[in-house]
């Protein structure tokens, strides 16, 4: 099954980069109403995309301090 998804990081990163419209928005507010598991599952697929976890990333774009985008 690797094989066949071995290059799928890849294509999500392509659609990504050649997509026109700005979702930040709407992807934090899923993750912030978001129960507990759906949370966890958000996190654990930023984790194989890029290292950090959804949350992480949120706190270091928040304004007013690390966890302002989370409260």
């Amino acid at each position: 099954m690797s094989d066949q998804y071995s290059q799928l990081v890849s294509q999500i990163f392509d659609a990504i980069a050649n997509d026109d419209y700005d979702q930040s928005g709407r992807l934090a507010n899923v993750y912030l109403s978001a129960d507990e598991a759906g949370k966890e599952l958000l996190d654990q697929a930023f984790m194989c995309l890029c290292g950090w976890k959804l949350a992480t990333l949120m706190e270091q774009v928040g304004a007013k301090g690390p966890v302002a985008l989370l409260r």
